[in-house]
């Protein structure tokens, strides 16, 4: 899961009172109708706009807006085979992370922390 909103993703990854996450669940679900968030997926590259801790600002690849998600949802060094071979990427071996870089989600960490 991702958001615009940095506040909105931030919700996720509060304590709450909701047990069961029903509440959480139908919150996000109008967020992601709105455009407000998304779900990324295993293996979509993405550009990293901004960081502000352990939240990632992340573009997918083509996009115009920017969403918050975990820092651990973007592997940083992936594997060839989890690199879509018809991509345009700008990771090459021995590449150094910095603004913009293009990065896959990997989504055992989204689904695990929100």
């Amino acid at each position: 899961m991702a958001c615009k909103d940095q506040a909105d993703i931030k919700k996720a990854l509060q304590h709450s009172s909701d047990k069961d996450g029903k509440a959480t669940a139908a919150y996000f679900k109008t967020r992601a109708e709105s455009g407000d968030c998304l779900q990324l997926t295993r293996g979509q590259l993405v550009d990293v706009d901004e960081r502000d801790g352990p939240l990632w600002c992340v573009r997918p690849s083509g996009g115009l807006d920017c969403f918050w998600t975990l820092e651990k949802a973007v592997d940083l060094y992936p594997s060839k085979a989890s690199v879509p071979a018809s991509s345009n990427s700008s990771l090459e071996e021995g590449a150094s992370l910095a603004s913009r870089t293009r990065l896959p989600i990997d989504n055992r960490m989204l689904s695990s922390s929100v």
